[in-house]
């Protein structure tokens, strides 16, 4: 029997740009159908509150001071600035190098909306440098406070965490860690 697509889409994502070493990296998550790209005054506020959470997994080195939205044609909806700029807070690990390559990676997958729809996978990548200490042979992170803290956040959102098709994404128990051979490629390690 051949799958039957939602008839919604995402109607655009969120992105809350942060600064490492400075270069801006984007930080982006969908949104679920309904919400509204356009609403300044909610995107403003979900993106407050995901830099904030951000920023507790992220050492020093990375800072965010705004926002963008964009609808699903990838044109700009609204953006601006954070109300209160944000700086990483999260411990360094003298056991790990601050490598550009380092990154972590939430990721998640669709709830269909009813039986039979499509489901899509959504992530949230971030370059971690240092914050986190990544064993070899590990594909995963254990997950602390800070980042229990942000995986609750996207898990309960009403506005991000949503496949293509906007259906609200469940959150996997713990990120993937990787040394981005692309970024070794391009930026050395």
């Amino acid at each position: 029997m051949a799958t039957i697509r939602p008839p919604t889409r995402s109607p655009g994502f969120l992105n809350v740009p942060y600064v490492l070493g400075g270069v801006e990296h984007r930080l982006a998550v969908r949104l679920l159908v309904g919400v509204d790209p356009y609403n300044t005054t909610v995107m403003r506020g979900v993106a407050d509150n995901l830099a904030v959470l951000m920023g507790a997994v992220m050492p020093n080195t990375h800072s965010f001071t705004r926002w963008e939205s964009y609808d699903a044609l990838n044109s700009s909806a609204s953006g601006g600035a954070l109300t209160t700029p944000v700086t990483g807070t999260h411990s360094t690990n003298s056991g790990m190098q601050p490598y550009k390559s380092a990154t972590l990676t939430l990721t998640g997958k669709g709830i269909p909306g009813a039986p039979g729809y499509a489901v899509g996978q959504t992530e949230l990548k971030w370059r971690s440098t240092n914050s986190y200490l990544f064993t070899a042979g590990s594909k995963r992170q254990a997950v602390d406070s800070p980042l229990e803290q942000l995986r609750v956040f996207l898990a309960l959102s009403i506005y991000v965490w949503a496949d293509f098709f906007g259906q609200k994404a469940i959150v996997r128990a713990t990120p993937t860690v990787q040394f981005n051979a692309h970024i070794q490629k391009e930026e050395g390690c």
